[in-house]
């Protein structure tokens, strides 16, 4: 099956897209019917879209007005002269005549009353005659005539023409007979355990058969005989969601971006694929990553204005008056300060008792064994080392060399140099 892989696919997932380009289900058979052909093309003909068109071998528009007689040879044994005159006129005089292929149509696991059910049930507000040979032979013929509610003018017969030809076209392509996926097929992969004396094959050496469709409908595919319903998966994260869940249609969207990525040998962190999972699945439903979906949920303006639509987002709130309170990660960041979160949740406590100047000693011999491993941090060393209350700090020398000018020093004493005392400047 072709799928769609790349930017494309990534873009599908995190959008939670309801239309994605190539809806594909992988349908495993259960435990002791996953190594028989039988049983996978059983499932195969019930799972496969089929209309007429796809067990017929021709189908032809005679003109072929008596419904009593007709002018196809093969055809006599299937015509009674069971209508009146009267009954006649209202007949259409063009007549469908389609040969189904008796093989294909046990090969679908189809009988013939279900063909003519369907037409009939699709037509039932435009009356058809539909007269059929017995299901033995071959080629098996189905013969439709449209039947009117008064006696049609020469015009109104050849406008007939071209509504049985419409018809035609319909019950051969588009008529669901059976199924609803477009293709069905089947792969075989081995199956492998691990016993006392290595790795064995378990059952048949060529593997299980697992079938690969074109199109989705978890819901209904569960339901059919013979389907696992432990491993049947799809690869619609949509359909995934509808039938089982957010917590599973977070497990297959981690599935689905981890098979694009190695697909292309890419390594990512899986750090990142949850958080992003996390993000999509964080309401107890699946929001897209755009400015629809997780952009609504959030209240902060400033949030918001960093993913997409700045202006707007920021005009709105100015002219709703909007407060944030400044409670995330990116709001902070944006603003340059610590945010409210991780050891930026608290502010740093400091004990007055440490710092009282007239404390005796035995009380700061105390305080300093609790601080014996870290001396530097010793706040007894701290304030005795310290400046003490009414100290004259412009005595006091820097930590470097030379002294910081103060006053009556030569520093300040100094003029600056006249005009020309130096040379001239140009």
């Amino acid at each position: 099956m072709n799928i769609t892989l790349g930017v494309p696919r990534i873009q599908e997932i995190i959008n939670c897209a309801y239309n994605i380009s190539s809806p594909s289900m992988t349908i495993y058979l259960e435990e002791d019917k996953r190594f028989d052909l039988d049983h996978a093309h059983k499932l195969i003909s019930l799972l496969e879209f089929t209309t007429l068109k796809h067990i017929s071998r021709m189908s032809e528009i005679y003109y072929d007005p008596d419904p009593d007689h007709t002018i196809i040879e093969d055809d006599k044994d299937l015509i009674w002269e069971e209508h009146d005159a009267e009954e006649k006129k209202m007949f259409s005089p063009w007549v469908l005549r389609i040969q189904i292929d008796m093989t294909l149509l046990g090969r679908k696991g189809l009988r013939l009353n279900d063909i003519t059910d369907k037409i009939e049930a699709f037509f039932k507000e435009r009356p058809l005659e539909i007269v059929s040979s017995i299901e033995s032979s071959d080629p098996i013929i189905l013969r439709i005539r449209m039947k009117n509610n008064k006696e049609l003018s020469p015009d109104e017969l050849t406008s007939q023409f071209h509504s049985l030809k419409k018809i035609e076209q319909y019950i051969l392509e588009d008529l669901p007979i059976k199924g609803f996926c477009k293709k069905v097929s089947y792969r075989r992969n081995q199956v492998k355990a691990f016993g006392s004396d290595g790795v064995e094959i378990v059952g048949d050496p060529k593997g299980e058969y697992i079938l690969e469709t074109s199109g989705t409908d978890l819901a209904r595919v569960l339901a059919f005989p013979y389907v696992d319903k432990m491993r049947t998966t799809t690869n619609h994260v949509m359909d995934v969601y509808k039938v089982l869940g957010v917590e599973a249609s977070r497990e297959s969207m981690l599935r689905e971006i981890s098979l694009v990525f190695q697909f292309f040998n890419i390594s990512v962190n899986y750090r990142h694929t949850t958080l992003l999972a996390d993000v999509i699945t964080s309401q107890g439903k699946l929001m897209s990553i755009s400015r629809n979906g997780i952009n609504r949920v959030y209240t902060s303006t400033l949030r918001k204005s960093s993913f997409e639509e700045t202006v707007e987002i920021i005009l709105h709130a100015a002219a709703f008056a909007e407060l944030d309170s400044l409670k995330g990660v990116t709001e902070n960041v944006m603003m340059g300060q610590l945010c409210k979160l991780g050891t930026g949740s608290f502010d740093v406590l400091m004990d007055d008792s440490y710092f009282f100047f007239n404390s005796s000693d035995a009380e700061k011999e105390k305080i300093s064994s609790l601080w014996k491993y870290f001396p530097d941090l010793n706040p007894v060393l701290e304030v005795d080392g310290g400046m003490e209350d009414g100290s004259d700090y412009t005595q006091m020398n820097t930590p470097y060399g030379p002294n910081t000018p103060g006053p009556n020093t030569d520093y300040l004493r100094g003029k600056t140099p006249a005009m020309g005392e130096f040379g001239a400047f140009y």
